[in-house]
């Protein structure tokens, strides 16, 4: 079980129905056509790969199971395993790239936009009023930020912590140390609409993933300098802008305690402090055993819900450039990691999770 940032409990069951891979239908019809035959086959194959997609399209992203906010008791800690404890709980720092830093961003840093059931982003009331595109020529979005919406030292989430991350994160200035620029790089400008809480981005071009470009929202007095955003986060985050913030953050020990964030407005977190913990693989199964990991499985969970939202943009990216959704190349990469880390049992939970993040796909 894991609380959500609008106060739900959600356990995130994967919902897939379909029949076995058309990609490897694919494959065999490319294997065995001659030279006289490969039109015939190739477009058996385009039709396969249609089919796919139609079924795919028809089905969730994922399952929830909720529970209201008055069947969950108030109080209490619950305690989640981390692979590694961070090098820097910045996300968008080059050191802050890591797993282990995504259970921290994801309550203290806003998400301004989530996806539903269908694997549709829909804005977050607890950070916006709206967001739209208001032009396409220049291409042109507007996010209306919850006038509510503050830092955990008061100060309002505004203009200046969007226009501070877009110009730490859009690689002009080499002495940021990012990630990544994709999505950054594609603003031409940040202005202010009829208040500070109205933001007008502009684009080079149309942008699909515009609704995610400011989730994880730095704020200014972290973004707005190299030395702040590369080393102002390398201990502990100071800020925060989500329903927890963390008290504290013991390298030593490598144990990040969070408790609520007093400054937020939205529903009250029902648990009086989360506990990260950063353990092994090996490890980790015997501290669950002891009592001392309270939700071993709601990590992992997470992760697999993440691996597939990334999944489902690189295969949407993939099919918009004329390519095929399915590349076998790459999993087989990906099925190599797992039986390296694992032995050949890893094999079976490569493909669970490959099945589960791209969708089955029927055959022809």
């Amino acid at each position: 079980m894991q609380e959500t940032k609008g106060g739900h409990v959600t356990s995130t069951r994967m919902r897939w129905a379909a029949g076995i891979a058309a990609v490897s239908a694919v494959a065999l019809v490319a294997a065995g056509c001659s030279k006289s035959g490969a039109k015939e086959s190739n477009q058996k194959a385009q039709k396969v790969e249609k089919q796919a997609e139609k079924a795919h399209a028809a089905l969730p992203a994922f399952d929830m199971i909720k529970a209201s906010r008055d069947q969950i008791q108030d109080g209490g800690t619950l305690t989640l395993p981390i692979e590694d404890y961070p090098q820097n709980f910045n996300p968008a720092q080059v050191d802050g790239n890591d797993v282990s830093t995504i259970p921290t961003e994801e309550t203290t840093l806003p998400d301004f936009v989530t996806v539903n059931a269908q694997g549709e982003p829909q804005a977050d009331p607890d950070y916006l009023v709206s967001d739209k595109i208001v032009s396409q020529n220049p291409f042109t979005v507007e996010f209306k930020v919850n006038p509510k919406a503050v830092w955990s030292d008061g100060k309002p989430i505004s203009l200046p912590d969007f226009v501070a991350t877009w110009k730490a994160t859009n690689g002009q200035n080499k002495a940021y140390q990012i990630v990544s620029a994709n999505g950054s790089e594609q603003v031409t400008s940040i202005t202010k609409g009829t208040d500070d809480r109205d933001i007008i981005v502009k684009m080079k071009a149309p942008y699909a993933e515009w609704p995610l470009l400011f989730n994880g929202l730095l704020p200014a007095s972290i973004a707005g300098s190299p030395k702040t955003f590369n080393t102002a986060w390398k201990t502990m985050p100071t800020i925060s802008g989500g329903p927890f913030m963390v008290q504290k953050a013991d390298a030593t020990s490598q144990v990040i305690t969070e408790v609520p964030n007093p400054k937020w407005w939205g529903d009250k977190p029902k648990l009086s402090r989360l506990i990260l913990r950063a353990l092994s693989l090996n490890s980790t199964t015997g501290a669950f055993a002891n009592g001392e990991i309270d939700a071993i499985d709601a990590g992992i969970a997470r992760l697999v819900a993440e691996r597939s939202r990334l999944s489902s943009r690189i295969q949407a990216a993939r099919i918009a450039s004329g390519g095929v959704r399915v590349e076998l190349g790459r999993e087989r990469l990906v099925l190599d990691g797992y039986r390296q880390t694992l032995g050949e049992d890893g094999v079976a939970l490569g493909n669970a999770v490959l099945r589960l993040c791209r969708g089955p796909l029927p055959s022809a």
